[in-house]
């Protein structure tokens, strides 16, 4: 009856630590440095894209990091090139054998400086839940007292990497969640801070009913948002890097079981899933074998998935017990979902921004042969016997083109400059010039035809930036840690 408290005091078979003393309740807290990193698992600091499958240490907790929005994008708009996934975050195992979760989702306009911050926001609170998750009783008042204090620390300038991963001025919402342990039940904390959510997934079949006859399971949206515009541009609150904490932050508390499933994800998945009926899509997409992979049947409709839409497409595939599922197939098959829902608006927005970033180099490439064109009619223009200065010319025409153009297209037309052309050579320059601008006409009528069919022929859903966490109340036994990223890496950890 009580197996599961067992599991609770104990740690790998062994005793669990004594708990080292902590500051009173008012006082800011500082993780410990020597909390064994086996504990944590998170998403990886210097690689800025998307990691894909992340593995703990055992079976008990899993995630995944993807993005749907296409890499274009980010070219376009920060001059990155390989995309960035600005959601961080990952899970620890406490001391009492529970497991905790952090999500920080960096808000989109900011590129790397809110990647930065997104994730040493997560890298301090994890450090902290590794050595005071007790701290987070069941308490609207504690939890909102408690969690402002770490929101407080780690938006200091203090927990700013700085150098290369400079986050001041990043921001991002956050999700934390932690299983507190009472004697005779589980309670779920924590609190959100902007619109990254926490969904707790229970099992309601009873034995005596078929899985075909009843949902495996239903999941509850715990966490809350509250936007002062009905709109998702709104994030609802988030911290910010040196500058503090935006907005109220808001506790929750349920009691769960050893069987619960706990969801943290940000809003990259929970935009996509359709809201009337979000209780029992989730146990659909999660227990069903149709998102092993992402389903071929194309999405066609102008709205998000129905429960009705899951049900025909899942027909055929009896749902799996939650129980029987790993946090690993749980994790892969809603970020399959999330592929499948908005692989039209995908490509949508990459023919979109393919296109941006093409105008963006012919537009590059019309001014610098304009501005070598007038180089050469300033030489022209000179008297006989009198030099043209190529590298204050060249100046100039950097000055006139702006942080576009750039110190590159300045010197190339210095160098133009320095030299006269001949009639052959200029008549050539000219010619480049009204190719480079009928290139980039071109260019702006299908981005103008682009436009209008984003607004009035527009898929259902929205890319973006996505992390998911599942993970159970309880970890398993220790054993070796495994990421496979996109590019195939795989780290491995000690046994604790």
């Amino acid at each position: 009856m009580f197996e599961w408290l067992s599991r609770l005091l104990q740690w790998d078979g062994a005793p669990l630590p004594p708990l080292e003393a902590v500051p009173e309740a008012h006082a800011i807290i500082e993780p410990n440095p020597r909390s064994p990193l086996p504990h944590i698992v998170m998403t990886e600091a210097t690689q800025v894209q998307s990691q894909r499958l992340i593995e703990g240490p055992n079976e008990s907790a899993a995630m995944f990091h993807s993005s749907t929005s296409p890499k274009e994008y980010y070219e376009h708009t920060y001059n990155i090139l390989g995309g960035v996934n600005m959601d961080r975050g990952g899970y620890c195992h406490a001391r009492d054998g529970t497991n905790c979760a952090v999500l920080c989702d960096g808000v989109t306009a900011g590129g790397l400086v809110n990647c930065h911050a997104a994730q040493a926001f997560s890298d301090y609170i994890l450090r902290w839940l590794a050595d005071y998750k007790d701290r987070l009783q069941p308490s609207s008042q504690v939890l909102s007292h408690e969690l402002s204090s770490v929101f407080e620390y780690c938006t200091s300038p203090k927990n700013n990497p700085g150098g290369r991963r400079q986050a001041e001025g990043g921001s991002a919402t956050v999700a934390v969640a932690a299983v507190h342990v009472s004697r005779t039940q589980l309670t779920l904390v924590g609190g959100t801070l902007g619109d990254a959510s926490v969904i707790c997934i229970d099992p309601i079949r009873e034995p005596s009913v078929p899985l075909a006859v009843s949902p495996p399971a239903r999941a509850t949206l715990v966490s809350s948002v509250a936007r002062r515009q009905d709109s998702a541009r709104d994030t609802g609150g988030q911290l910010m890097m040196c500058m503090g904490v935006n907005d109220r932050i808001r506790p929750f508390t349920r009691r769960i079981t050893p069987a619960s499933i706990i969801l943290v994800a940000s809003d990259g998945l929970i935009d996509n899933i359709n809201k009337t009926a979000l209780s029992e899509i989730i146990p659909i997409i999660i227990s069903s074998p149709v998102f092993d992979t992402v389903p071929d049947e194309p999405l066609d409709s102008q709205i998000l998935p129905t429960l009705q839409h899951l049900r025909i497409i899942t027909r055929g595939f009896a749902p799996q017990p939650i129980d029987s599922l790993s946090c690993r197939d749980m994790s892969t098959r809603l970020a399959n979902y999330l592929d499948w829902t908005t692989q039209q608006l995908q490509k949508m927005e990459q023919n979109y921004f393919s296109l941006r970033v093409q105008h963006k180099h012919a537009v590059r490439n019309a001014e610098a042969c304009a501005h070598s064109l007038k180089a050469q009619e300033q030489v022209l223009a000179q008297p006989e016997g009198d030099t043209v200065d190529g590298a204050e010319v060249g100046a100039e025409v950097g000055a006139e083109a702006g942080a576009e153009a750039g110190a590159e297209a300045g010197a190339e037309v210095g160098e133009a400059a320095s030299m006269q052309m001949g009639a052959k050579e200029l008549e050539a320059l000219q010619t480049k010039l009204a190719a480079a601008q009928e290139e980039q006409a071109a260019i702006e009528v299908q981005l103008k035809m682009l436009e209008t069919n984003r607004r009035v022929m527009r898929p259902p859903g929205k890319t973006d930036d996505a992390l998911i966490i599942v993970m159970r109340p309880m970890s398993n036994r220790m054993g070796k840690t495994r990421i496979s990223s996109s590019s195939s890496s795989v780290r491995t950890f000690s046994q604790v």
